[in-house]
């Protein structure tokens, strides 16, 4: 059943009012939100009266909506349109497609979320949803917590403080104790309006019934968090997005993960795949390598004038362990000038990488070779700015920026003092050392 559609928007507020309500199996909560948002008006004309209607609620729970509050009765009105004729208001718009099915772990609709996986998506779904509409400059978001159950009302208002702009409310419906989850009872009505009560042979007068709606306020942190945050929830879950969130507060709660026989890393449990980037993630692992084992170590980007020969060897023992190939050191021969055996058996660790299925580049024998040449006598400043920024792109795709700057090889060392490491900031330092801004005991490799 399609509800009335004209509605006429408030020309103080040219955006688009939306109630946004957690039904279980009590539809009535709507019609008194609604009674409660018409009475609230008579005073406070902060309240706008909804243009359209959207519930999140479970299979079962839409059932419920679609027959009580939706279906007429031999009269030609349904509940809804009882109310808003009584009330001389427009019809809000509703339908099956503006109430939405919380999806089960497997995505399929759910009936009655009890599992602990169902409860993971429950929470994914509430916020992605509330996210989605808080992006909307166009719309007005009154988002009611009278129905549904505790952990779903629960995500319903964290997501309302984490994405709400100023406009944006919440609020919950109080109800007389004689009315409240009475299935008869929709709102009060205009004229005496007989309904069974509780007990046997109990009988209630609708029109004598109290509905107030009461607003909650609530802090709102959207100016906390990262611009990428929606985007983050459109691939990811809830508990990604709240991990995300309390890596950026608290910096000593990340833990980076490197499995370089699988090729990813783990960040806070969140998985980057770098299957089709082995060199990047040689070259991420150059770093987290030499600052697991040492603690602090300095990563000097080679001038334009210099090659490092002790950068290639470096980057090369980390390709061997991805390729599972024994891990041939060079760093004391190198350290003390001496390049012989490093350059003598070069070629034969790029060919036994490239047996391994460890293209340097893109794949190619064409890119295999020309990386081979430009890594021959020393990684370059070029090739070094270059892994940099591609795994940078690779950690902003796969997390959100704000994140990827965190764990990202950075210029992390005091330009007068090499040996501190500088407050996090995600500006550089002309000349200075790299490092990483993590310390070793939030490093694991294997």
């Amino acid at each position: 059943m399609r509800a009335r559609r004209d509605v006429t928007i408030p020309e103080r507020n040219m955006k688009k009012a939306i109630l946004l309500s957690i039904a279980g199996l009590t539809p009535q909560v709507i019609t008194e939100t609604l009674y409660g948002i018409h009475t609230e008006q008579q005073e406070n004309h902060q309240w706008l009266w909804p243009e359209e209607i959207q519930i999140i609620t479970t299979r079962l729970g839409k059932e419920q909506i679609l027959l009580g509050l939706l279906t007429k009765d031999s009269d030609g009105y349904s509940q809804l349109e009882k109310l808003c004729h009584d009330y001389q208001r427009p019809v809000p718009y509703i339908d099956e497609s503006t109430i939405y099915v919380i999806p089960d772990a497997q995505g399929n609709p759910v009936a009655d979320a009890r599992s602990k996986q169902d409860h993971e998506a429950l929470a994914s779904f509430i916020v992605r949803h509330v996210a989605e509409l808080c992006a909307q400059d166009d719309i007005v978001l009154h988002a009611s917590l009278a129905g549904g159950r505790k952990t779903m009302t629960f995500f319903l208002g964290y997501a309302l403080a984490l994405f709400a702009r100023e406009q944006d409310r919440l609020s919950h419906v109080l109800v007389d104790e004689e009315y409240e989850n009475n299935r008869h009872f929709y709102y009060p009505t205009r004229k005496t309006h007989v309904i069974p009560g509780r007990g046997e042979n109990s009988q209630l007068d609708a029109s004598k019934a109290n509905v107030t709606l009461a607003e909650i306020p609530f802090i709102r942190h959207k100016h906390m968090l990262p611009k990428e945050s929606l985007t983050c929830l459109t691939t990811r879950s809830y508990r990604a997005l709240t991990k995300t969130q309390n890596a950026l507060q608290y910096r000593e709660s990340i833990h980076l993960s490197f499995n370089l026989l699988q090729r990813e890393v783990s960040v806070m449990d969140m998985v980057v795949d770098f299957r089709q980037h082995p060199l990047e993630l040689a070259f991420y692992a150059m770093f987290a390598t030499q600052f697991k084992r040492y603690g602090v170590y300095h990563f000097h980007k080679p001038s334009e004038q210099s090659l490092d020969l002790h950068l290639t060897d470096l980057l090369l023992q980390q390709l061997e362990r991805i390729a599972g190939l024994p891990i041939r050191d060079y760093s004391t021969e190198l350290a003390q000038g001496d390049k012989r055996r490093f350059m003598a058996e070069y070629e034969q660790r790029a060919t036994a990488l490239t047996e391994r299925d460890i293209p340097m580049r893109g794949g190619g024998r064409q890119d295999i070779a020309r990386t081979y040449h430009e890594l021959n006598a020393g990684m370059s400043g070029k090739f070094f700015s270059d892994k940099l920024n591609k795994l940078k792109r690779i950690l902003s795709q796969a997390l959100v920026p704000e994140l990827a700057d965190l764990i990202m090889p950075a210029q992390v060392f005091d330009k007068d003092n090499p040996n501190q490491i500088r407050p996090y900031s995600t500006g550089g330092q002309q000349k200075s050392p790299y490092g990483l801004w993590l310390k070793a005991e939030q490093i694991s490799i294997r």
